[in-house]
């Protein structure tokens, strides 16, 4: 961050003073003359995501302001963005956007399933992932799809490989078990073992169904270490293990399914972001009243990882909010018209609600409108103000200029 005065003031004495929402030292700093002052930022442990750093230089009367938005990440993470989907024994692309790249696009609301509407083969199902490099992994993450049970992974094994091509005879089985009947995020914990590539069976059929499907796959690593040789590896099969005979026959038919997953808004391919308007601007036709409160601190804890991925590409909106009215602040991303709340500040949250509110093109605040405790949206269209009736709900009812003084800082 560099503030540049006018040139008839360089080289005067002054303080710059530093405010964030994120730690600073020196928060306070005298200056003599021009030259460059070092700002350490050292946000809490588990505080990632964005945050803001507002400096501010007084030399007498004068004074200048510069403000910068930070992005602070998990150095244990393995960025999504790295990541690439190598191989998938099937993918449902005629009837619905079931790709299995899905599982990298950090969205919890579109998901990989294996092909129901053609082939609707019986698993084993498998999806091949390059990590990008070599790893020393600590765990994988496997999130579910969120809306339905249509899918969901039962009977499972993880497969690593440190070969950069990935092929089938270079994998060893790291891990197997059976996860539970619910859809929160399920992580493995793989002891540090070396991979460049990891491979995630479905082995039987799932809790629902002979499909397999899964929202996100996410991936840490040991910090502080280099991986090393990798062993030879353990003679397996070339495409995942065999599955063992069914003693029940699949009670769905061979051409589809008994109930084919239910549409959802998020099936579709997500549109293309628009523009993003500045985090907490006024009205386009008259300046928004400021807010009469202290500006709104970062959720603690953690921030969901499709937050930190909205935060970091810049495509999206990034707000936070009391939305389940327990006195608590967490996190929710707005990219075009599409916005996911979050009621968890942890990196795996689950999805509170989400749905399409508005235009993108709406300058959107937070707060509590009625005054119930829960915070909701308030959308700024030319001279309109139009207040989210409920979180969960796209519907609005009319709402005034006055309305946004009560609106939740952001900054």
């Amino acid at each position: 961050m560099s503030i540049l005065p006018p040139r008839a003031r360089r080289g005067l004495t002054g303080v710059l003073a530093l405010t964030a929402s994120l730690a600073v030292a020196p928060a306070v700093t005298e200056l003599s003359g021009a030259g460059e002052v070092e700002v350490r930022v050292t946000p809490d442990g588990a505080a990632y995501g964005p945050g803001t750093v507002t400096a501010t230089v007084t030399s007498g009367t004068a004074r200048m302001t510069a403000t910068a938005t930070l992005t602070v990440t998990d150095p244990a993470v393995i960025p999504q963005e790295r990541m690439r989907v190598v191989s998938v024994d099937s993918e449902e692309t005629a009837q619905e956007d079931g790709r299995a790249a899905n599982l990298l696009d950090g969205d919890p609301t579109t998901y990989w399933h294996s092909d129901w509407s053609t082939t609707n083969t019986d698993p084993p199902h498998q999806v091949t992932i390059d990590l990008g490099a070599t790893e020393r992994l600590e765990s994988v993450t496997w999130t579910p799809r969120h809306n339905t049970d249509n899918g969901l992974i039962k009977d499972y094994e993880i497969w690593t490989s440190a070969d950069e091509a990935c092929g089938d005879g270079t994998f060893t089985r790291a891990a197997q078990g059976t996860w539970e009947h619910d859809r929160q995020a399920r992580t493995v914990t793989l002891g540090g073992v070396d991979a460049r590539c990891v491979r995630v069976v479905s082995t039987g059929r799932a809790w629902y169904g002979n499909w397999a499907t899964g929202a996100e796959f996410t991936a840490r690593r040991v910090v502080g270490s280099t991986p090393g040789p990798s062993p030879e590896p353990t003679p397996g099969p070339t495409a995942g293990p065999s599955p063992e005979p069914e003693p029940t026959p699949s009670p769905e038919p061979t051409t589809g399914p008994t109930a084919a997953p239910e549409p959802s808004p998020t099936a579709a391919p997500t549109p293309a972001p628009e523009p993003t308007p500045a985090p907490t601007p006024g009205p386009t036709s008259s300046p928004a009243p400021q807010p009469t409160t202290a500006p709104t601190p970062p959720p603690a804890q953690g921030v969901p990882a499709f937050v930190t991925a909205v935060a970091a590409s810049g495509r999206g909106t990034v707000l936070r909010g009391d939305w389940d009215g327990d006195g608590t602040v967490t996190y929710a991303a707005r990219v075009g018209t599409r916005v996911v709340f979050y009621n968890e500040n942890t990196v795996l949250a689950s999805p509170a609600a989400t749905l399409s509110l508005g235009r993108a093109s709406d300058t959107v605040y937070v707060g509590d409108w009625d005054g119930d405790g829960w915070d909701t949206l308030a959308l700024v269209r030319g001279g309109r103000v139009l207040l989210q009736t409920r979180l969960t709900s796209a519907v609005t009812t009319e709402g005034s200029q006055d309305d946004l003084a009560r609106a939740r800082p952001q900054g």
